[in-house]
């Protein structure tokens, strides 16, 4: 087995993992963002396992990455609480700043993605 075919079975258990605790637990769950074959591999696993509760999200059609929840019966999936909080900054415009003077701010105050 390859170094993509560990990352991808990995990445399915973690779908499959997901799943099992919904059913356990009775609350949603929800994933990382995904980039577009993370996303093909979720479906690919959600629909083996015949999971219909479950949702993606970007928040915009335009999103390269996605989240997904993974909802018990109870819940409709346009109540969710979805754990995404959009930014916005100002500064002041006489500073030049690049991604990286935004991106280093953020991993100083220990934001992860």
């Amino acid at each position: 087995m390859n170094k993509i075919d560990k990352e991808d079975h990995f990445f399915k258990s973690r779908i499959s993992n997901l799943v099992q605790t919904i059913s356990d637990k009775n609350y949603p769950k929800f994933s990382y963002f995904l980039d577009e074959h993370q996303v093909c591999l979720a479906q690919e696993v959600l629909n083996n396992l015949k999971c219909k509760n479950y949702i993606f999200y970007g928040h915009d059609n335009n999103f390269q990455r996605l989240m997904l929840c993974v909802y018990p019966d109870y819940l409709d999936p346009n109540d969710i609480d979805w754990p995404i909080s959009i930014l916005n900054f100002s500064y002041n415009k006489n500073y030049t700043l690049s991604h990286k003077d935004f991106l280093g701010a953020l991993m100083s105050l220990q934001i992860k993605r």
